[in-house]
């Protein structure tokens, strides 16, 4: 490949010319608490499952690949009686559907339960699971990231779990949108 011209698949999503998420890579919204880092990443989901276009005032002018993608949500930290579904059913409603409705490329599941040093490798079984299920790229939303190691701000954990994401975008044409809080009261991310 390295003596060919190369084509870039077309991003999954973009704003104008400017692609946004780019195919098999790993992508990360960070902010401050409240700073409705999760609602745009769920927005991401949102568009990508819509196949109406009914749904476009939502969309904040983002477009999207024709390409079918399966949309995969794994949380972290929601509770799981009211947050959780509640943050379902907007990506559904968002992505025209109704909240009784379940699309057939959006998979879902909370590891909040999971021990912490047990995480990743839920992490893998869930999109393990997925890929056997469906012949699609996988977009993956992991709210919040910093959950699945214990010291995010060991820089050597914390590029053993970019490694271990960067092996599951390439072994399972997985694309990744992480969500990492901020500290509070300063700019470096937990």
């Amino acid at each position: 490949l390295s003596t060919q011209p190369i084509v870039y698949s077309p991003p999954l999503i973009s704003l104008g010319d400017l692609p946004i998420i780019r195919r098999g890579t790993i992508n990360i919204i960070q902010g401050k608490y409240g700073s409705h880092k999760s609602r745009l990443a769920e927005l991401f989901c949102s568009h990508l499952l819509a196949n109406k276009t009914d749904c476009l005032h939502y969309y904040l002018h983002f477009e999207k690949t024709d390409e079918a993608i399966t949309v995969v949500y794994i949380d972290t930290e929601r509770n799981l009686k009211e947050e959780l579904p509640a943050a379902i059913q907007s990506i559904k409603e968002k992505g025209c559907f109704g909240i009784h409705e379940n699309p057939t490329d959006f998979r879902f599941t909370s590891i909040k339960q999971v021990d912490r040093k047990k995480r990743l490798g839920a992490v893998k079984s869930f999109i393990e699971q997925v890929r056997e299920q469906t012949k699609y790229p996988l977009f993956v939303l992991l709210d919040v990231v910093t959950d699945c190691v214990s010291n995010f701000n060991d820089p050597k954990e914390s590029m053993q779990l970019f490694d271990y994401l960067g092996n599951l975008c390439d072994n399972y044409d997985a694309t990744f949108l992480l969500v990492i809080h901020q500290n509070p009261g300063g700019e470096k991310a937990r």
